[in-house]
């Protein structure tokens, strides 16, 4: 049978798609019997929850017939009714989206959250959307949708720290504002189950797991290490020293461009610990963090 003949004689039947309660979607899919797939196409009902005695009115139909447009009919296609947990919801910006500064530069959202007067507000690194070689200029940065990988437009920068060539920082964090028209998942991690819980910092020689998410992709990084003194990075072309900073080895995935402003975060049994904020490193075994605390404690009432 045709996908197309299937689709619309389902459509066709809308009614009794919709007469079964505690229904939410409706795909074409695959039969399951005793919780396993058979190979076998049906028409798949999903539903918060099954009932346990349907009236006859409710019942789902065993079988559609589907027929072409003319008419002709080309077959019986299966149903099944399969239960499936929570609502759906679109999934607004989140830690690990990619960000594009005005300039071209791309790093990683660090936090998505609302400020103390509900203003939706996104975390990254400055020199990510601020071009620190020609003074600190700035423009509207845009985030990455991977559902289209198309960039779209937010807001303006509310706080950045100041980079400029020669001069020493102890922050390296932009916050943006998010246009009220975007969701915004508060505090969670993309294509991560469970949000942040705690907001802490970084403990040298800490035998702790670390990982971060970068536009979906995880890497795992460890062995941290306190920077002694100041730290020369390379930021667009110029010198900046970053001071009260940390070390981590990668231990799964490269470190390469495009992950400053990566949230580094450990697990404590079920719960997350943001613990740094990624903005620079060495190709591909290290890279450079500031405590997370700090920054957020810094940075979070913009």
């Amino acid at each position: 049978m045709n996908l197309w003949d299937i689709r619309r004689s389902v459509i066709a039947k809308s009614d009794d798609l919709d007469r079964l309660p505690n229904l939410s979607h409706v795909t074409l899919g695959e039969k399951v019997r005793k919780g396993v797939p058979t190979g076998e196409r049906a028409v798949v009902a999903y539903v918060s929850k099954k009932k346990e005695r349907l009236e006859e009115d409710e019942k789902f139909p065993s079988s559609f017939s589907c027929q072409k447009v003319n008419g002709d009919f080309v077959g019986d296609i299966q149903t099944d009714v399969q239960e499936i947990a929570g609502e759906i919801r679109a999934f607004g910006l989140r830690s690990g989206h990619v960000i594009r500064g005005f300039d071209g530069d791309h790093g990683v959202s660090a936090l998505a959250y609302e400020n103390e007067m509900g203003q939706k507000r996104l975390m990254t690194n400055a020199h990510v959307v601020v071009d620190v070689e020609n003074n600190g200029a700035t423009g509207l940065p845009s985030f990455k949708n991977r559902v289209d990988n198309n960039y779209y437009q937010l807001g303006k920068l509310q706080a950045v720290s100041k980079l400029r060539a020669g001069m020493t920082t102890t922050h390296d964090v932009a916050v943006i504002e998010v246009p009220s028209a975007y969701d915004l998942d508060e505090f969670m991690i993309q294509d991560q189950t469970n949000d942040i819980d705690r907001i802490a910092g970084i403990s040298t020689l800490s035998n702790h797991n670390y990982w971060f998410v970068v536009g979906g992709e995880k890497f795992e990084c460890g062995f941290p290490e306190r920077v002694v003194k100041k730290l020369p990075v390379k930021v667009d072309g110029v010198i900046v020293h970053y001071a009260e900073c940390w070390q981590f080895r990668m231990t799964r995935g490269r470190a390469k461009p495009g992950q400053s402003g990566a949230l580094i975060c450990r697990n404590a049994g079920a719960e997350i610990i943001a613990c740094g904020m990624v903005f620079g490193g060495i190709e591909p075994s290290h890279i450079f963090a500031f405590p997370f605390n700090k920054m957020w404690n810094k940075f979070k009432k913009f």
